[in-house]
């Protein structure tokens, strides 16, 4: 679980660098792992997970208008 905002940054920052040279059957396999909260033993670590999306759109559209400036 990554749970440090510069770890999931940094992590975020790697996925939309790597994101357009992958095959098509990686993204579908990255996509799938991302949705997947069944690896998770309990229900609190599932939130967690479920949260992982909406912290990583939130760095993505803060790094894009950063970056923007």
């Amino acid at each position: 679980m990554i749970e440090n905002s510069d770890t999931l940054r940094d992590a975020v920052r790697f996925v939309v660098a790597a994101w357009p040279s992958r095959a098509p059957e990686e993204k579908e396999r990255f996509e799938t792992m991302w949705l997947d909260d069944t690896r998770h033993p309990d229900e609190q670590r599932k939130k967690q997970w479920r949260r992982m999306p909406s912290k990583a759109t939130e760095t993505c559209a803060t790094e894009h208008k950063m970056g923007s400036k």
